[in-house]
């Protein structure tokens, strides 16, 4: 069955809040609460990982439970109050500072619970949309459009609000919930619904392992993974390199899309290699030259930073 182009838009349409979400997670949180809160920055990254273990640990268990949910769409909409209410939460913390650890693990949590409740749901709803290996190629492209608007949006909207402060962030973080709850409104109302499918009953331990028990999907995940870390460094660091390294902090916002643009022009340059070389060639040394990108940043920036005798 080929969806129309309206169906495809009001399936992608939930793409572009979701993807606002984790671009000031991981960019914008670290400097907002280490900087203008004045946590410190070790306890910031502590909890970060604390809470992004913990993630690990739930997404697996969400996966198993979506699959076994009686529809995707319960979940997606289940879903959208505690990310909006994560991300409100995390922007607008309490004037108490001696609250503000413990709030900002507890709005993580609920953010990121959120967070991979929908995009699991919401990812898996649109593999079910066809069968047909070219129409899930329309579904995805039209959800990573608007993925990429909302990454764009992401970047500029802090700095067109008041700026990378408490007030410029608080403001975006409004805005985002209110995204949210009219794009995900229109998704759930107007999206095609996905195909039926065969319950499964398998055990959780059987659905876990029995991805890992496919090789080239273990190959993948260690590709993913490396890639992961690849991106998590620059993106956790970047604003701390744009105000204390290059100190210009009012081009942070050209900056980021500068970034974001960088690697949309790029997809065409991979999509062709992989079709050339088979989608393994690719993959691999570009993985490996980003993960070297941003080892050397950081060398860079340590040496940069050093004081001098």
């Amino acid at each position: 069955m080929n969806h129309t182009t309206r169906q495809l838009a009001a399936y992608g349409l939930l793409g572009l809040p979701l993807a606002m979400a984790a671009l000031p997670v991981y960019v914008h949180l670290p400097k907002f609460y280490a900087d203008d809160l004045g946590v410190p920055l070790a306890l910031v990254g502590a909890i970060l990982l604390g809470t992004r273990l913990a993630d690990a640990v739930s997404d697996p268990l969400l996966g198993y439970l979506s699959d076994r949910a009686g529809r995707r769409t319960a979940l997606v909409a289940g879903s959208l109050p505690l990310l909006a209410l994560g991300m409100l939460a995390l922007f607008h913390p309490p004037a108490d500072r001696a609250l503000l650890a413990p709030w900002l693990a507890a709005a993580l949590l609920v953010t990121y619970l959120g967070f991979s409740m929908a995009t699991i749901a919401y990812q898996a709803w649109g593999a079910q949309l066809s069968t047909d290996i070219h129409e899930r190629t329309r579904i995805t492209a039209a959800r990573e459009i608007f993925t990429l608007v909302g990454v764009l949006g992401a970047a500029v909207a802090p700095s067109l609000l008041g700026g990378e402060n408490a007030q410029g962030l608080g403001r975006a973080s409004v805005l985002f919930a209110a995204l949210l709850v009219a794009c995900g409104a229109v998704t759930l109302y107007a999206a095609p619904r996905p195909l039926a499918r065969r319950a499964d009953r398998s055990s959780i331990l059987a659905a876990i392992g029995l991805p890992l028990a496919n090789a080239d999907f273990r190959a993948l995940l260690v590709v993913f993974v490396l890639s992961g870390i690849a991106a998590a460094i620059p993106s956790t660091l970047v604003l701390f390199f744009i105000q204390d390294v290059l100190r210009a902090p009012n081009l942070t916002a050209l900056f980021l899309v500068l970034y974001f643009l960088a690697g949309a022009a790029g997809v065409p340059l991979w999509v062709w290699l992989a079709r050339r070389a088979g989608r393994r060639t690719p993959g691999s040394p570009g993985c490996c030259s980003r993960s070297r990108r941003s080892y050397g940043r950081i060398c860079s920036v340590r040496a940069t930073s050093s004081p001098t005798a």
